[in-house]
């Protein structure tokens, strides 16, 4: 087995040089402190989307209808049609699976605000569902 690139104590390299400095896509070292606040953004997603997912109570129709937009989204994307159609066919291919992950991670009011993010193309799949679980997790 090769040696150890750095020293797992001080992070120098075997050879006893400084370590390297890391780089970073930004580099502004205040960055770390303007991390956007994911909770009052739940909070006002919560907030916007409340009239229109008061009524989910039935997590297998709307992990149903979630799953019924995304497809629906993702074959009206503009774009080559392979790719197209590679990514329906991995939906298809999952469905089964997303759906009973669906009903057991997420309440309805949250299924039902990622449907509606997602259908009305305001959100990806992934992050229409990150969202809307912030903003309507089980407790609230």
């Amino acid at each position: 087995m090769p040696p150890a690139a750095t020293d797992p104590a001080t992070g120098a390299p075997p050879d006893g040089r400084a370590p390297a400095t890391a780089r970073v896509a930004n580099a502004d070292p205040g960055s770390v402190g303007r991390e956007p606040d994911y909770d009052a953004m739940a909070r006002d997603l919560a907030a916007a989307m409340a009239p229109q997912v008061a009524g989910a109570q039935d997590p297998a129709a709307e992990c149903r209808a979630l799953f019924d937009a995304a497809a629906q989204r993702y074959e009206s994307i503009d774009g080559p049609k392979a790719a197209r159609r590679r990514v329906v066919a991995q939906l298809r291919a999952t469905r089964a699976a997303d759906e009973r992950a669906c009903r057991a991670a997420l309440s309805p009011k949250a299924a039902r605000c990622a449907a509606i993010l997602v259908s009305q193309a305001r959100s990806e799949l992934d992050h229409a569902v990150d969202r809307c679980t912030r903003a309507f997790s089980a407790g609230r």
